[in-house]
């Protein structure tokens, strides 16, 4: 908790170029890794999968898929993949 991320500026321009972003199981209120979220293009389709969604940040741009990862995540694929054709 609070410890520097590997690699955090290639991480941050992997979100800056990123079509999609997932974040799942988590209350993005680790930092700083929860600042990547902030470097999302606004293009970009962003998804949250996690039973609570934090409500500490904008996340208004976001679908919230209010599931465990477990269910949220097979579900988000299916979604995507039924999008793609």
């Amino acid at each position: 908790f609070g410890e520097m991320v590997p690699m955090m500026d290639a991480a941050i321009r992997e979100v800056i170029h990123a079509d999609y972003i997932i974040v799942i199981g988590t209350s993005l209120a680790v930092y700083p890794a929860a600042n990547l979220i902030h470097y999302a293009a606004k293009g970009a389709l962003k998804y949250i999968i996690d039973p609570v969604i934090p409500d500490n940040l904008e996340l208004n741009s976001w679908v919230k898929i209010t599931e465990t990862a477990v269910k949220g995540v097979p579900d988000l694929v299916e979604k995507l993949i039924k999008k793609e054709k």
